[in-house]
């Protein structure tokens, strides 16, 4: 019986390898950044909406920080992510050419801002979540609108978007979605 379940066990974990779940690229990794957790999406080549599709509510750069707002078309609106290394991106904003990021240390819920970009400051690099969640890389903080309740009367326009922990509800997810022609 001992030497069966040792062969099963042994078999078991050469099969986990074998798939990649176990690589040792993986396990050097955060587990919001392992290849099994991020959402492969395709490249954008425009700048799009990021949407709660909740609400229907967009993120936008206002002045010193990121809101949400209906849709306008507004160039403050509109972001484009830029591919770095490892599933990681900048999300860069249109209208003020800044990049998306958490205002202070980023390591407690806090309220997201843009700046310049500034290639060797984590706190402005994102991962994108399998549940449509958008990750910041330095504490794994989500892109959270923070909602008094569940229901879509607690969306308000001008509420402060903030960093917080990962649960996954609607308040927490986010889609690029291309803005609708102008003819």
């Amino acid at each position: 019986m001992g030497t069966t379940v040792g062969v099963a066990t042994v078999l078991f974990l050469f099969a986990i390898w074998t798939t990649g779940i176990l690589s040792s690229e993986n396990l050097e990794k955060t587990p919001l950044e392992s290849k099994h957790n991020i959402q492969r999406r395709a490249p954008l080549d425009d700048y799009s909406y990021l949407r709660n599709p909740r609400s229907g509510m967009v993120l936008e750069a206002s002045g010193r920080w990121v809101i949400i707002v209906q849709p306008s078309g507004a160039s403050s609106q509109l972001w484009i992510p830029e591919h770095l290394a490892n599933g990681k991106f900048f999300i860069v904003n249109k209208g003020n050419g800044n990049v998306l990021d958490v205002d202070g240390d980023g390591l407690v819920r806090t309220y997201l801002t843009t700046n310049p970009k500034r290639d060797d400051d984590i706190k402005q690099t994102w991962l994108f979540g399998y549940d449509n969640t958008i990750a910041n890389a330095r504490a794994g903080l989500v892109l959270d609108i923070p909602i008094e309740n569940n229901s879509l009367s607690s969306y308000k326009p001008g509420m402060l978007v903030t960093a917080h922990p990962h649960h996954g509800e609607h308040w927490q997810q986010f889609v690029f979605q291309k803005p609708a022609k102008k003819y």
